[in-house]
């Protein structure tokens, strides 16, 4: 039984160590429930400062300059931008029909058209890459006095902008399974001592295949 019961544990280690969770960083600079106009966006064609005085506008985002270049030569960093607006005409050689668009623009030449999905609630999700933001200003190191999004939307609501790093996964980790030895009987006892908080997510399949062990052993 003893060998059951090394087993099982064994088991319980590798299952734990494949279930290394991995975050996403995040930083919310804008944050508005119920959706709302910033004042500066009193027409289509205008926009929303993210951060920098950009042509004598106030921002609108919580987040410095500074701060904002920061995240532009750390690398990996996505804008997400929850908005809400009627389809417009406006940059889009005068179609119709054309969908509510958002454009990324600050101390270059040409915005970046930001791609953007429905989430429902008649809400649209944006996201540009920081990465392509460097490339557009075309400076190393960045020299940034300002970004904004011009927002070429009727009816313009803005919920939430941030940014992210990374993603909810969970990564798999090579682990290497202990032999199933029985621990000699002048062995003296592991440290049981708890181990610091590491972040790791314990799954509940491990803990209910050790208890199963025990209570096999302790019965033989």
């Amino acid at each position: 039984m003893k060998k059951v019961l090394a087993l099982a544990l064994a088991l319980v280690v590798a299952l734990c160590a494949l279930s290394v969770a991995v975050f996403a960083d995040e930083k919310v600079v804008y944050d508005n429930p119920e959706g709302a106009q910033p004042p500066e966006c009193a027409n289509p064609w205008d926009f929303f400062g993210i951060c920098g005085a950009t042509w004598g506008r106030a921002d609108s985002c919580d987040i410095s300059v500074p701060d904002f270049v920061d995240l532009c030569q750390e690398g990996g960093w996505t804008l997400d931008i929850v908005y809400s607006g009627t389809p417009n005409n406006i940059g889009d050689a005068n179609d119709p029909n054309a969908d509510p668009k958002i454009v990324f623009n600050g101390d270059f030449d040409n915005g970046i058209l930001i791609p953007h999905v429905d989430i429902g609630d008649g809400k649209l999700e944006a996201s540009v890459a920081l990465d392509d933001v460097m490339a557009a200003y075309g400076t190393d190191p960045v020299t940034i006095s300002s970004a904004c999004v011009q927002v070429f939307t009727g009816d313009f609501k803005l919920y939430s902008v941030k940014f992210t790093n990374g993603a909810d996964t969970v990564a798999p980790v090579a682990v290497e399974t202990p032999a199933p030895e029985a621990p000699a009987a002048d062995e003296a006892p592991a440290d049981t001592a708890p181990a610091p908080d590491t972040g790791i997510a314990l799954a509940v399949i491990p803990a209910v295949i050790a208890l199963a062990a025990v209570a096999v052993s302790k019965k033989h």
